[in-house]
C-alpha cells in the first residue's frame, strides 16, 4: 500500500473539514519522462523516479512492466517508488512503445545476446544514463520485473551479468525460454505452457551463450511463482531454480527449507561458504496475478539499509537538561469525524471498438479511515438483441489478489450491472487498487455495442482517456452504502444520494440539466447525482459527474496511475460487422461463416470463429490458440507463407479459429 507522509496533525484535520481529498499521499518527487538517453534501437521510453532524499551514490533499480502495461502505470501499481522514498535508490521504468501488445522482446536473437540490440540495449542506456547524470552507483544496480517484465529481469541477468548485481522476477520464464524462430513471432506457445525443459547445463550453456568468454561473478536472484499460473507454466519456476543454480554454479539442493508468509514455501540456495545466491518462493494457489511483494525483493538486494545515522554521544560530559519553551497548545479544539473516501479512475486501455472495451481501472481509498467490504458496479445496458448473460466482466488484473466478479444482476428497467467486490480485506487510507479488465460479449460477437452504457458517460467509443481519469459513472461501495459516483435511474425514479462523511448546514439544491447524448439511440436515463451534501436532482441526461468536489493528483508521466498489472492478456479483436452467411460446401470449409477477412488482419481473444478471407498478404501467423486449420489444414500456432497455403476452395480461404484464453492470436499480413 501506499504509505502516508508525514504531515502536521492539524493540517490533516484541516484538509478534511474543508473535504479536499488527496488522491495519492503527498511526496516530494514524481515520475518524469527522459526523451534522449543514449542508443534506444526498439524506441523504448523512460521514465524515471528520483526521490527528494538520495543516497550520495544512489543505487540504481530497473523496474520492468508486463504485457499491456507501461512504465508509468507499473509505477503507480508497485511499492518500489515509496521504498526508494525510504532508503534513497533512484527507479528506471521502462516503457515499451512499438510492440502492439506492449510486451518486451525477450524472444529474438538480438535480445538474447550482449549488445545485440532490441529492447535489453536501450535499457542499458537508461542505466548508463543515470550513472552519469545522477552519480548512480554501478556497482549497486538491481533489475525487478512482472510477467513480462520477469522474462526481461532474467534477459538482463543473461545479457549482462556484469552490470547488474541481483534481480528479483516475478512470474516469468528462464532466460532463452520464449526463445523462436522466426525472431518475429515473440511468443512461444510451448515456453509459455511448460513444454520447453532442459537440463541444468543445458540451460546454463544457453545464458552463458550470450556473452562468451565471462568468467565474472554472476547476479544473485530472486524468484517468484504461483503454482496455479494459468498464463505462464509453473513448470518454468522449476526450470529457472535449474537454470540459475547452474549459472550461479551451486547445488540444486537447497540449504534451507521455510514458510516466510501463509501459502508461500521459500528455498534458498547457497555457495560453499553459506552465501545465499538464489532464493525461490513459491505461491500455494495463486495465479498468474500474484501479489508483489516490492519490500520483500528490496530487502533482497540489500537496499533497505540505509538509515540516516544517529550522532554518536560520548558519555563522561555535562548533563544537559533540555528546556523547551512555550508548551503549544492548538486552539480551536477541532472535532471531526473521518469521512470515508472512495473513488475510481479509468484509463484505456487501447481497445474501444465494436468486438469490446479494454480498460484499466483504479480503486483508491482517498478518505481518512481504513475501509471494509469495498466493491464498485459497472452498469451496462444489452442492446441489439444481447441478453444481460451473453456478456462478460474480465478479471486480467487484480492487484488485491481477492477480487471476485458477480453477475450480471437486473438493476432497473433494461439496466444491469457487474459487482467488483473486495469482500471483508481491509483497504487503508492511501491505499490504491489496480484493476483491469475487458467488457465484451462472451462471444467476442461484433454486435457488442457499449455507446449508451453508464459506465463509459460521458466518452464516446474510441475516446476514452489515455490517462487515468476520475470516473463517477462506475460507483463504488463500503457495504450497501455508495460513497462514491452515481448510479443509473430508470423510469424518472432517482437513487438515493449517500452524503460523504458527517456535514452540517446540509442545503438542499435541485438543478436540471439537459445534455446532447452521444448517441442519437441512446434512450432518456435520469441518473443520480452524488453530491457530499443532500441534493435532490433530476436530470434528463447522465452528467459528465456528480456534484462532488475531488481534487485530483495531477497525472505522473504519461499514465502515473497505479496499474500493477501484470497479466499479458489483454484482446485486441477487428471485425467486420457482416451478416451470418454459410460457406459454399466443400471439403476444408467451415460453417457458418462468421465474417469475411482481407489482410491486413489481427485478431485477440477467445472463441471460435470461421472466416473466409479472397486476400491474406504474404503470411499467417497464431499463437496461444486451441487451433488453426486454414481450408481443413492444420496451421496452429505456426508462422507460415500465404504462398504455402492450400488452394481456395471457391475463391476463398476459410479459416478455422478456436483459443480458450482471451489472449489467442491470429493476424494475416
Amino acid at each position: 500500500m501506499k504509505l502516508i507522509r508525514t504531515i502536521l496533525a492539524i493540517l490533516l484535520i484541516a484538509i478534511f473539514a474543508a473535504g479536499t481529498i488527496s488522491v495519492r499521499p503527498a511526496r516530494a518527487a514524481s515520475l518524469v519522462e527522459i526523451t534522449s538517453f543514449g542508443n534506444n534501437p526498439s524506441s523504448l521510453r523512460m521514465f524515471l523516479y528520483v526521490p527528494a532524499t538520495v543516497k550520495a551514490n544512489p543505487p540504481i533499480l530497473v523496474a520492468v512492466h508486463y504485457c499491456h502495461g507501461d512504465g508509468p502505470a507499473f509505477f503507480a501499481g508497485s511499492q518500489f517508488d515509496e521504498l526508494a522514498d525510504q532508503y534513497g535508490y533512484i527507479v528506471i521504468y521502462p516503457s515499451v512503445t512499438l510492440a502492439t501488445d506492449h510486451c518486451f522482446d525477450v524472444a529474438s536473437t538480438a535480445a538474447l545476446t550482449r549488445g545485440g540490440g532490441s529492447d535489453p540495449v536501450g535499457i542499458m542506456s537508461m542505466v548508463t544514463y543515470v550513472e552519469q547524470h545522477y552519480n548512480g552507483d554501478a556497482n549497486q544496480v538491481f533489475v525487478t520485473g512482472v510477467s513480462s517484465g520477469a522474462m526481461m529481469t532474467n534477459v538482463l541477468l543473461g545479457d549482462y551479468p556484469d552490470v547488474f548485481k541481483a534481480g528479483a522476477a516475478f512470474a516469468g520464464v528462464p532466460f532463452g525460454c520464449f526463445a523462436v524462430n522466426p525472431d518475429s513471432l515473440r511468443w512461444s506457445a510451448a515456453c509459455a505452457t511448460g513444454t520447453v525443459t532442459h537440463t541444468p547445463q543445458e540451460w546454463g550453456d544457453i545464458v552463458r551463450g550470450a556473452f562468451p568468454g565471462y568468467s565474472g561473478p554472476r547476479p544473485r536472484f530472486q524468484i517468484w511463482h504461483g503454482t496455479a499460473d494459468e498464463t505462464l507454466s509453473y513448470v518454468n519456476f522449476g526450470e529457472e531454480i535449474k537454470e540459475w543454480t547452474n549459472v550461479l554454479g551451486i547445488s540444486q539442493t537447497p540449504i534451507s527449507t521455510d514458510s516466510p508468509a501463509t501459502g508461500q514455501t521459500r528455498t534458498r540456495y547457497a555457495d560453499s561458504g553459506g552465501h545465499v545466491l538464489l532464493e525461490a518462493i513459491s505461491l500455494q494457489g495463486v495465479s498468474h496475478n500474484l501479489p508483489v511483494d516490492a519490500a520483500a525483493a528490496i530487502r533482497f538486494f540489500n537496499l533497505d539499509g540505509f538509515i540516516t545515522p544517529t550522532p554518536s554521544i560520548t558519555p563522561g560530559g555535562p548533563t544537559l537538561t533540555p528546556t523547551r519553551t512555550p508548551t503549544i497548545t492548538l486552539t480551536p479544539t477541532i472535532t471531526n469525524t473521518p469521512a470515508p473516501g472512495l473513488q475510481i479512475k479509468l484509463q484505456s486501455a487501447s481497445n474501444d471498438t465494436n468486438s469490446q472495451t479494454s480498460v484499466n481501472l483504479q480503486v483508491l481509498n482517498t478518505g481518512a479511515t481504513t475501509l471494509s467490504n469495498v466493491s464498485f458496479r459497472w452498469y451496462f445496458t444489452p442492446d441489439n438483441g444481447n441478453t444481460a448473460s451473453a456478456y462478460t466482466l474480465e478479471k486480467y488484473y487484480d492487484q488485491s489478489s481477492v477480487a471476485t466478479v458477480s453477475g450480471p444482476t437486473l438493476a432497473c428497467g433494461n439496466i444491469y450491472y457487474f459487482t467488483v467486490s473486495y469482500g471483508t480485506t481491509s483497504m487503508a487510507m492511501g491505499t490504491n487498487w489496480a484493476y483491469n479488465t475487458a467488457f465484451h460479449l462472451t462471444s467476442f460477437a461484433s454486435t457488442y455495442d457499449s455507446s449508451n452504457d453508464w459506465w463509459r458517460t460521458p466518452y464516446a467509443i474510441g475516446a476514452l482517456p489515455t490517462a487515468y481519469t476520475i470516473q463517477t459513472s462506475i460507483p463504488a461501495y463500503t457495504g450497501s452504502t455508495r460513497i462514491w459516483g452515481s448510479e443509473p435511474t430508470c423510469s424518472g425514479v432517482t437513487a438515493t444520494v449517500t452524503p460523504t462523511g458527517t456535514k452540517t448546514s446540509t442545503p438542499t439544491i435541485t438543478q436540471t440539466r439537459s445534455m446532447t447524448p452521444v448517441i442519437s439511440s441512446t434512450p432518456t436515463r435520469t441518473p443520480t447525482v452524488t453530491n457530499t451534501a443532500a441534493i435532490t436532482s433530476t436530470l434528463t441526461r447522465t452528467p459528465t459527474t456528480g456534484a462532488i468536489t475531488n481534487t485530483p493528483t495531477p497525472t505522473l508521466g504519461a499514465s502515473p496511475t497505479r496499474t500493477f498489472t501484470p497479466a499479458p492478456v489483454t484482446a485486441t479483436a477487428t471485425r467486420t460487422n457482416t451478416p451470418v452467411v454459410t460457406a459454399t460446401s466443400g471439403v476444408g470449409t467451415c460453417s457458418p461463416v462468421t465474417s469475411t477477412i482481407t489482410s491486413p488482419f489481427t485478431f485477440d481473444g477467445a472463441g471460435t470463429f470461421c472466416w473466409q478471407a479472397s486476400t491474406l498478404g504474404t503470411y499467417i501467423n497464431s499463437w496461444n490458440t486451441t487451433s488453426i486449420s486454414v481450408n481443413g489444414t492444420s496451421y496452429n500456432n505456426v508462422y507460415a507463407s500465404v504462398a504455402s497455403l492450400p488452394a481456395k476452395i471457391n475463391g476463398f480461404w476459410y479459416i478455422s479459429y478456436n483459443s480458450a484464453v482471451a489472449w489467442g492470436h491470429f493476424e494475416a499480413k
